[in-house]
């Protein structure tokens, strides 16, 4: 278009006169559609006659003209008296010959988008104009949510999935892309079941199922076999509700933690063998007296031997077969506590034979600090195993007794376990204490990795981390209640073995 628009008509519109109809549509019509698709429109005859201006037009340019009544001069005029978005965009209507689309951003950051046509009869130019901001902030949106998402997953390790509440994979961010079986796009728009094979698939489609139904975060562990080799994937899923047109959905962030797993297991070992240094020196005198009267009947015998004293020598004899078996047992309970590992079965355990031999391998670090009460009621079995079980109960104790300073009155202290069975049929197993109590601040962080209150060269900080790993392994959770200076009270919940079942 040129400014000649503002002067008189060209010979061809003077030819084909006044009566023309312009641009096909009625100019009314033209309005009504932009008004109803958000355009702002603008449509000028060849002679410079405004044929078409909606009030959309004059809000986004912020004009304060009469669409009915204004001239397209007048209205270059308006916008050039304007901002300088306006100057632009009147410099643009005043180009003859402009491209036939493109975007305009205002000075107050706005995007608009422009598009326009001509009558090739009559030359009459038909300019159409709409908003894009948030469209284009949208997009931006996504894309760096995109972007996040993939620098997110090459981070981590890993791959971050977006799934629809019918379990459909809606999107997939990976580092690597051999991660799953089939390939990012084979798994777009595919059920989630598609990308493991079972039983693993059905458990964490299940657990993911369960976000989207109570909106709480799930944590879960799984096991793939592998070019011969087992891999253990640690999934976190939440719950994204439904806003501003996205409907809800759940993401899911999955990753090798096989190593972890492995040192972790390393770890659990090195606790297990810390703990059996506490009690070392109690085996060793639980062991010293058997022992010492098996040895002190051997000479018996050996002396009555030589004198023929029959009744005597079997008295000895019984004595010496008690002390054995005494060690015998000693030392079947060490094997059993040591032993224990991630490839041991879990078969029903009754808590209260573990508590038993829990009390009496730290019998020897108990009795010099504090008097030891043990009350156990009846209780169901739990399915366990009973060498993590019986880490978990030693560890309890021993902390126990540590809470109690040394030096103190035994008769002063008590430290006492029970057992009992809540209203649902879950065991519930207390250990508590006397002893220093923990401060409030310290509750928090109790079962955290490497945190400990304990003197440099004591603990690790590692068990009570690994008592509350082991005890969530098994269904169950474990509770602390402590106050400064009146001691300390641990709950372990363990689910019954029927209800696992």
């Amino acid at each position: 278009m040129r400014e000649r628009r503002a002067g008189g008509r060209t010979a061809r519109s003077q030819a084909e006169g006044r009566s023309r109809a312009p641009l096909g549509p009625s100019s009314a019509l033209l309005e009504a559609q932009a008004e109803a698709s958000g355009v702002a429109l603008l449509a000028v005859q060849d002679d410079g006659t405004v044929l078409a201006l909606n009030e959309r037009f004059c809000d986004l340019w912020g004009l304060d003209v009469a669409p009915k009544e204004t001239t397209f001069t007048a209205l270059l005029g308006a916008l050039r008296r304007g901002d300088e978005s306006a100057a632009a965009l009147a410099d643009l209507l005043s180009t003859s010959d402009p491209e036939r689309r493109g975007e305009l951003t205002t000075i107050d950051g706005r995007t608009i988008e422009w598009g326009t046509a001509d009558d090739p009869d009559t030359h009459d130019r038909v300019w159409t104009f709409r908003e894009v901001t948030r469209e284009r902030n949208a997009t931006r949106v996504l894309r760096d949510a995109e972007n996040w998402l993939r620098m997110f997953a090459a981070h981590a390790d890993g791959v971050v999935l977006e799934l629809d509440t019918n379990m459909r994979v809606i999107g997939l961010w990976a580092q690597d892309a051999t991660f799953f079986e089939k390939s990012e796009d084979e798994l777009q728009g595919r059920p989630f079941t598609e990308a493991l094979a079972e039983p693993q698939a059905s458990f964490c489609e299940s657990r993911i199922r369960s976000v989207v139904t109570t909106g709480r975060p799930e944590s879960f562990e799984y096991v793939v076999e592998r070019d011969g080799d087992q891999r253990v994937f640690a999934a976190n899923a939440v719950l994204l509700p439904s806003h501003e047109g996205f409907s809800t959905s759940v993401t899911v962030l999955i990753r090798d933690v096989t190593e972890r797993a492995r040192l972790q297991r390393q770890v659990l070992e090195a606790e297990r063998l810390a703990a059996l240094g506490v009690l070392a020196a109690g085996v060793a005198h639980e062991i010293n007296n058997p022992l010492g009267y098996m040895l002190l009947n051997l000479e018996r015998v050996r002396r009555g031997l030589r004198n023929v004293a029959l009744e005597e020598l079997a008295q000895a004899v019984d004595m010496t077969i008690e002390g054995a078996e005494r060690v015998q047992e000693i030392v079947q309970d060490l094997r059993r506590f040591s032993r224990s590992d991630d490839g041991e079965p879990r078969v029903p355990v009754d808590v209260r034979r573990v508590l038993g031999f829990a009390l009496d391998m730290s019998a020897p670090a108990l009795s010099p600090r504090a008097r030891v009460e043990r009350e156990f009621d009846d209780v169901p079995l739990v399915l366990a195993t009973e060498g993590r079980l019986h880490q978990v109960f030693l560890n309890l104790i021993l902390n126990a007794a540590q809470a109690i300073p040394e030096g103190a009155s035994p008769a002063s202290h008590r430290i006492a376990v029970t057992t009992s069975t809540t209203d649902d049929g879950s065991a519930v197993i207390v250990v508590r204490d006397t002893g220093v109590g923990i401060p409030d601040a310290h509750l928090r962080r109790i079962f955290e990795p490497f945190f400990t209150t304990k003197a440099p060269g004591v603990g690790t900080g590692l068990g009570l981390a690994i008592c509350h790993g082991i005890v969530t392994s098994f269904g169950g959770k474990i509770l602390v209640d402590s106050r400064l200076g009146h001691g300390s009270v641990f709950r372990v919940i363990l689910p019954a073995a029927s209800r696992n079942g």
